[in-house]
């Protein structure tokens, strides 16, 4: 018998024996404990009453989601990466003074993502079988007066325009504007990765040869903008390389203007607030809307 039927057949054996394997691990020996139903609506349920605007979640069992099924529509986001979340991720994921909930199994492995994300504990809830922490950071005092991503919500008007035309969006949900029947055509929270790091961001899909208008009225307590735009990696890695023109304005006088190219950039800007100023415009525009999947985000403060 030669080598190669030697190798052949013993792959074949080796494959033969894992399958009982397999199936003996994943019946027995993994760790496959989610949460029952009864759990996951219990989860839910703590969520619906205890859930607001900056809030943000994380979810230790991070392979059963059934909970999200008995969601109110708008809790958003809901991390998956809590094993390797620490503190300086944090910041990145949330907008100051908002709470974080924690899904656990139990409450085994809190000092650990305690000590590790710097949030401590100031509620506790039973829930079935498990239990939700609600922390905080410590931002509570650093809230800003105006974040993007969190009052899009209450942005002052969102409209599209060519030339002379204007077509106005629909505010549709706490943190939605919906601007045309398809489904991407809207302007709303959202997550992206952001220099690497998933953030909390405002969807701003362009299109075509229109020009897409956010308006904010000005806090009275601001003084400097900071404004973050970038592609999904599903725009910067599309065959359309149509940059997306930004321009933001100050009671309708240029304050900034740039192009941002389609790559994996984050092109972030910052700029004094003239005095007297009362409201912010953000408008974009491209040549070729296909996949200029787009989004911001930022603060005043």
């Amino acid at each position: 018998m030669n080598i190669d039927k030697i190798i052949s057949r013993s792959f074949v054996i080796l494959f033969l024996i894992s399958i009982p394997s397999t199936f003996i691990f994943w019946s027995f020996l993994s760790d496959r404990s989610g949460v029952d139903e009864e759990t996951e609506k219990a989860l839910a349920s703590v969520l619906n009453s205890k859930f607001e605007q900056d809030d943000i979640v994380f979810t230790e069992v991070d392979w059963d989601l059934g909970f999200l099924k008995h969601l109110d529509h708008g809790i958003l986001p809901v991390y998956l990466t809590l094993k390797e979340t620490t503190a300086e991720d944090l910041r990145l994921m949330k907008e100051d003074g908002g709470k974080i909930f924690f899904l656990l199994k139990n409450k085994d492995n809190w000092k650990e993502i305690s000590d590790r994300t710097g949030v401590k504990e100031f509620e506790i809830i039973k829930a079935g079988a498990g239990v939700v922490v609600i922390g905080s950071d410590g931002t509570e005092s650093q809230r800003k007066p105006l974040v993007f991503s969190r009052d899009i919500g209450n942005a002052k008007n969102v409209w599209f325009s060519k030339g002379d035309e204007k077509f106005p969006c629909t505010k549709s949900s706490s943190s939605k504007w919906q601007c045309g029947k398809d489904e991407w055509n809207y302007v709303g929270l959202t997550t992206a990765a952001m220099n690497g790091k998933q953030q909390r961001a405002v969807w701003a899909h362009p299109k075509t040869r229109m020009t897409l208008h956010v308006e904010f009225d000005v806090p009275e307590k601001g003084e400097r903008i900071f404004l973050n735009t970038a592609f999904l990696e599903t725009g910067y890695r599309s065959q359309n390389s149509s940059p997306v023109d930004v321009e933001l304005l100050m009671d309708g006088a240029s304050a900034l203007n740039y192009s941002n190219k389609s790559e994996k950039r984050v092109y972030s800007n910052s700029i004094a607030i003239p005095e007297n100023s009362n409201v912010l415009e953000l408008k974009f525009t491209t040549e070729d809307a296909g996949q200029r999947h787009f989004v911001f985000n930022g603060y005043i403060r």
